[in-house]
């Protein structure tokens, strides 16, 4: 830890001069400002910062890492942008187009000031429409224009449908004041959706409700669980209650976590890691 909040690991071996085979990966919200760096040729991870922002906005904290960390000055193949958004829509693929995205736009709740993202889910044969707000990912977008940009739905969807090939799996992944369901049958697409979750209480509302809608099971449904949860956590006693079939995603699957991280749970930042099978 550097300073209250903040978590800064890096292996000691890594400088800018590597990141020509490295992609940088950033992951924000309102609360949050997370980014690893992942080497894609070796497949493990050099990088990862992590900054709860409490009363300072992300431009402040942002701006100010380039002078702090030289390594962001680098050239990196590429960069990976993961804004947090409840503003989204799926539609087929084959009903999308450049001709159908200003209808399809229509079925977005935004705000004037947004950026309309599109990206692929692969075999899933769906394509994600979202809208992000342009004051939460500007910060980032200044400093790399070229940078790829996703909703949080895309990198969760797709780096959790291979592992559900012949399961039936509820993914839970829990964010900052947030938590993502994920319904999959043998690799299939069932649900998708993003709450907002103040308390236990809330959690377990939206938990039941997704139990009842599908009827899930407890013999027959996998729990799969990423991000910020715990097993003495209230929110994993809440799931211990309706399901035993209960694992962690591993990150260290997504990349290899050298020495310099083995005190990170490999489920903390599955999340951000997931943004490396996107694009």
């Amino acid at each position: 830890m550097n300073n209250t909040g903040t978590l800064h690991l890096k292996v000691k071996d890594f400088t800018g001069d590597q990141a020509g085979n490295c992609e940088l990966l950033i992951r924000v919200s309102t609360g949050k400002l997370s980014y690893a760096i992942v080497n894609t040729q070796e497949k493990n991870l050099k990088v990862l910062f992590d900054c709860a922002l409490f009363h300072s906005s992300l431009q402040e904290v942002f701006l100010n890492l380039p002078a702090k960390y030289e390594y962001l000055n680098a050239g990196f193949s590429k960069i990976k942008v993961a804004s947090e958004t409840f503003h989204f829509t799926f539609v087929p693929e084959e009903i999308y187009s450049q001709e159908t995205l200003p209808v399809l736009k229509n079925f977005i709740s935004s705000s004037a000031s947004v950026r309309f993202i599109t990206n692929g889910l692969d075999e899933s044969g769906i394509r994600s429409i979202a809208s992000v707000e342009n004051e939460l990912v500007a910060p980032v977008l200044s400093k790399y224009p070229q940078a790829e940009l996703f909703s949080q739905a895309e990198p969760f969807i797709k780096s959790v449908l291979p592992l559900t090939k012949n399961t039936k799996t509820l993914a839970v992944q829990f964010n900052s004041g947030t938590f993502e369901l994920l319904l999959a049958i043998e690799g299939r697409l069932i649900y998708y959706n993003i709450f907002s979750a103040a308390t236990t209480d809330d959690f377990n509302y939206f938990l039941l409700m997704a139990c009842r809608q599908f009827d899930l099971k407890s013999h027959e449904t996998e729990i799969l669980l990423s991000g910020e949860i715990e097993k003495y956590s209230e929110n994993y006693r809440r799931i211990l209650k309706y399901f035993n079939r209960i694992a962690f995603a591993d990150g260290s699957k997504l990349f290899a976590h050298p020495e310099a991280f083995s005190l990170v749970p490999a489920h903390q930042f599955f999340p951000l890691l997931s943004l490396g099978v996107c694009g």
